[in-house]
């Protein structure tokens, strides 16, 4: 039982760190794509 709990646990931190990743990747473009848009009317 312990065993199969660590494995779940192990799983589920996973996949919450690859939601975070996603998360963090889709918030840096966006943030890029208005630096360049500004670089450009200056």
């Amino acid at each position: 039982m312990t065993g199969f709990s660590s494995l779940l646990e192990q799983i589920w931190q996973r996949a919450r760190g690859r939601e975070v990743r996603l998360v963090g990747i889709s918030l840096a473009l966006p943030e890029k794509q208005w630096d360049e848009q500004l670089d450009l009317w200056q």
